[in-house]
């Protein structure tokens, strides 16, 4: 296949050369100086009087010795004057938000705000479901997706140094408020810190924009309200709800059904399907949510190059340096998932295609196939292009996995580059693949991760989250404890006493790293098979949320020293020899300087200020909980609490604490006694926690225990 031309330069590395150079404008324009102002006569015209370099000379030429020293002595004057009025205009109307190339801002405080622009020129909201108008014959939304596109971020035929790279995704409203958000988040850093960065390099850089294509009202609402990468209101994110309004019904049997009644809406794009489709019967099940995906590429792939990125994708560095080079002299740039007979290009995964009619043509065959046969999409794309034949080799760290080749030409012509996996890593290769390595991980895809709320959880657990509406940068007050060891009943009964105890002193749940049971049958001699990660012991993300407690990872006060310290997620080679200068893994796009910089420090501190409570000092439920609720222990004098001893011999009072009901139903995960495999972090936490009772409030706490000390 003839390789499509590339009119610029991707790499964000020094360029070696450049395919496309735009012409250079002048920073400002003047007009000629008029006659008028310079008193050279009332009618004449102004180029009487050219005002070019070799006309200015000759004037100053003339002028006597007496006059050359009066105006030279008045400029000196009018620069010496006038340059402070200047910075301080120029410094007055500056907005850090629309700085030069370096695009370093420099701020004492809250960052200033910006216009909050939630329409492109034309009128198109950012954010909408672009419901079918109510006068059309179909079901087509009202803005097609490629128009969408063209309204915000100009047209395909631009030359590539001036468009952004654009990320799809994909989310209903709970995935908008958790993973993809913190993909927005981090987009946003990311262009912020690469403009620092870059942006004084030939070409420049292009910015990257993320689309939602939501699957339903919910997420539209919640993108519309992401903020910029300094947290401020810029117009929300961008959310493309069109593709909801003309999928293709949906057949909840699995018998086979004319084809017509399957394909009653008239999308354009699935017009181009059928009319390819043979006469015959077709049975769908195919899930909802792929969709999107499939419509987008079949549509917008023939005029612009896209990425797609699953909303369970985190990352915490720059992903360009690693894709750039193969940006250059391939057609599909994916991630390797290491899923037998295919790398995952389908439902769920990273990946970059460069725009042509064969690369839409692959994913208009990879619909056809959905519609005749329930498959998982990556199954059908690797069909598409061959890839089952490419894992006949051996080599890999174990032979009974067939890793795919790094690089080949599809059975379509389409050229691919497998990604390194030990760059772009999934979860399930802890288990499939323990050979892999996680030191040079860029970003993490939650694959196999039980549900939604376990792989956001586990997600922030590895280091791979942003700052969330100040997940970081606003840590809260916290409670916690080293370790977690015993009996399972022991266990759970003191997990249970942490979640009281942060709720009644209205702090933050920090839990250790792990947990040992001390009572699991073990298949081997090995102690580690009884101590489990601490979201494989208990359902964390879902106690959480049932109870409205918060809970952060174990590693929080970690990220969020980085966070305030301004670490960069450039990456690690941000920290090298950067143009002959040395480079730092702090960002570079922003300064903060007087309160802020006091602020951020006073709160690095603040993490490191830990105060213990020995649970040897407090033999009753109310007196544990009264002496945390004590002066001694607020939120300004003690920012973490920590608490000590309970494993004390003779001091396992709390065994016998009568807990509130709301705790009823708190337990450990399912089995134990088995590792954690894929689908199986936590064995059971999909059926989330069942919360009987309300907690009960303090009054009634205290007034219990008046009671029992009647008695």
């Amino acid at each position: 296949m003839a390789r499509l031309g590339l009119e610029a330069k991707y790499s964000t590395h020094k360029p070696r050369y450049s395919l496309y150079q735009a012409p250079r404008s002048p920073s400002i324009s003047l007009p000629p100086p008029s006659t008028h102002r310079l008193g050279l006569g009332g009618g004449s015209d102004p180029s009487s009087f050219p005002a070019t370099p070799a006309a200015l000379l000759h004037t100053f030429a003339s002028l006597s010795p007496r006059a050359k020293k009066l105006f030279a002595a008045a400029i000196a004057a009018i620069l010496l004057l006038g340059a402070p009025l200047v910075r301080q205009v120029g410094d007055r109307g500056h907005d850090p938000s629309l700085s030069g190339q370096s695009g370093v801002q420099i701020w004492s405080a809250a960052p200033p705000p910006v216009p909050a622009e939630r329409c492109a020129p034309d009128g198109t909201p950012r954010a909408g479901l672009f419901r079918p108008l109510a006068s059309a014959a179909s079901n087509d939304p009202s803005v097609s997706f490629s128009s969408y596109l063209n309204s915000h971020f100009g047209p395909p035929t631009r030359p590539l140094s001036q468009q952004p790279h654009v990320w799809l995704t994909m989310a209903d409203t709970l995935w908008a408020q958790t993973g993809t958000a913190a993909l927005h988040a981090f987009v946003e850093r990311l262009n912020s810190e690469r403009r620092a960065r870059y942006g004084r390099r030939e070409g420049g850089v292009r910015d990257t924009k993320l689309v939602v294509m939501c699957l339903d009202d919910g997420c539209v609402d919640e993108v519309a309200k992401y903020k910029d990468a300094h947290g401020r209101d810029a117009g929300g994110g961008f959310a493309y709800g069109g593709y909801k309004w003309n999928r293709p019904d949906k057949i909840l049997s699995v018998s086979l059904s004319p084809l017509r009644s399957i394909m009653r809406a008239e999308s354009t794009v699935r017009r181009a399907v059928i009319s390819s489709v043979t006469n015959g019967f077709i049975s769908t099940t195919r899930s909802v949510s792929t969709w999107p995906k499939l419509a987008a590429f079949i549509e917008v792939l023939p005029h612009r190059d896209l990425f797609f990125v699953d909303s369970d994708v985190t990352f915490r560095y720059d992903p360009y340096p690693y894709m750039e080079p193969y940006m250059e002299t391939h057609d599909i740039v994916a991630q390797e998932n290491d899923s037998w007979d295919h790398f995952n290009t389908g439902a769920s995964r990273w990946m970059w295609i460069r725009h042509s009619q064969a690369a839409s043509d692959a994913w208009r065959e990879v619909l056809k196939m959905d519609l005749v046969k329930t498959s998982r999409d990556q199954n059908n794309f690797n069909e598409v292009l061959g890839t089952a034949l490419l894992r006949q080799h051996t080599d890999g760290g174990d032979p009974r996995r067939k890793p795919l080749l790094a690089d080949f030409t599809a059975k379509n012509g389409l050229r691919v580059h497998v990604l390194d996996d030990n760059v772009f890593r999934s979860h399930h290769f802890e288990i499939d693949r323990p050979y892999a390595a996680r030191d040079q991980s860029v970003y993490l895809h939650m694959t196999c991760g039980d549900d939604t709320r376990t792989k956001v959880y586990v997600a922030k657990a590895q280091g791979f989250w942003s700052d969330v509406s100040g997940y970081y940068s606003q840590p809260p007050p916290l409670l916690t404890v080293d370790h977690l060891s015993g009996e399972r009943d022991d266990v759970e009964q003191l997990f249970k006493i942490l979640l009281m105890a942060a709720h009644y002193s209205s702090r933050t749940l920090l839990p250790p790293t792990h947990a040992t049971f001390l009572d699991l049958p073990s298949s081997s001699s090995s102690t580690s098979h009884q101590t489990r990660r601490i979201y494989s012991s208990f359902p964390v993300p879902h106690i959480s949320d049932a109870l409205d407690l918060p809970i952060v990872e174990p590693r929080y006060p970690a990220w969020a020293a980085r966070e305030l310290a301004g670490g960069s997620v450039l990456g690690s080679g941000n920290a090298s020899v950067e143009g002959g200068e040395e480079g730092t893994r702090l960002r570079v796009d922003v300064q903060w300087t007087g309160a802020e910089l006091r602020r951020r420090h006073g709160k690095i501190a603040s993490l490191a200020e830990v105060v213990e409570l020995d649970l040897r000092h407090t033999t009753t439920l109310t007196s544990f909980l009264s002496l945390l609720r004590s002066p001694a222990f607020a939120h300004a004098r003690a920012p973490v609490v920590k608490l000590v001893n309970f494993d004390w011999p003779g001091a396992a009072h709390w065994r016998n604490w009568e807990l509130p009901r709301a705790l009823d139903h708190v337990q450990t995960c399912d089995e134990l006694e088995k590792l954690p495999a894929c689908d199986a972090i936590c064995r059971g936490s999909k059926k989330g926690v069942k919360v009987d009772e309300r907690w009960p409030d303090w009054d009634e706490i205290v007034g219990a225990s008046d009671g029992d000390e009647g008695e």
